[in-house]
């Protein structure tokens, strides 16, 4: 009865040992694995700001996986957009923003600047296009206005004054209207014709 009772508890203070030895072995097996190192996420997330103008003045430090970015930006939104951008980056873990918005008015309003110019470089460009596409429109419109004033021969073939005037008008309306069309697709403006054509279908 004695051997019964010794083998009963050498059990139960066994199992204990059993159930722990089973818990580190599964511990064990989570790894991470492929994880790019600091220096190679540094590396990749310099390269990326350096073809970005508006990022030059910003440095990249990363430590155990944690981005630090710091150095100064045009705005708050450059500064929201580059901590979006690096937190996507591989092997990240978490992105410390450390970036100071510049107050300088040059600053501001030099993005500014440089749109204005290459809309005015573009509209330079763009018109001779515009140009033909206005001659386009005037042309059609003279013809469409000569044609309606010769619609004299409508009577001719039995109808009304009434009548003979409002397919003067609509023989004008539609001369204009193909000249409108050319002039689009000369603008390239494919969308707006097809649109066009669709209300008109």
């Amino acid at each position: 009865m004695n051997y019964r009772f010794l083998l009963l508890i050498t059990t139960l203070l066994w199992m204990p040992a059993i159930y722990s030895e089973e818990l580190v072995d599964a511990g064990a097996e989570i790894q991470v694995t492929n994880a790019p190192d600091d220096q190679a996420i540094e590396n990749r997330l310099s390269d990326i700001l350096n073809v970005i103008e508006s990022y030059e003045d910003v440095e990249v430090t990363v430590d155990s996986g944690v981005v630090i970015l710091s150095g100064s930006v045009s705005s708050a939104r450059a500064g929201r957009d580059l901590v979006a951008l690096a937190s996507r980056g591989e092997g990240v873990i978490y992105v410390q923003n450390r970036l100071n918005e510049l107050m300088d008015i040059s600053t501001r309003v030099q993005p500014t600047t440089q749109k204005i110019e290459a809309m005015l470089a573009s509209l330079i460009r763009s018109l001779p296009i515009f140009l033909v596409a206005t001659i386009t429109i005037i042309f059609f419109w003279l013809l469409g206005r000569w044609v309606g004033n010769r619609s004299a021969w409508l009577s001719r073939i039995g109808l009304s004054e009434l009548a003979t005037d409002l397919g003067g008008r609509i023989i004008r309306i539609l001369i204009v209207g193909i000249g409108f069309l050319i002039a689009l697709q000369i603008l390239d403006a494919t969308a707006l014709v097809g649109a066009l054509l669709g209300v008109a279908v």
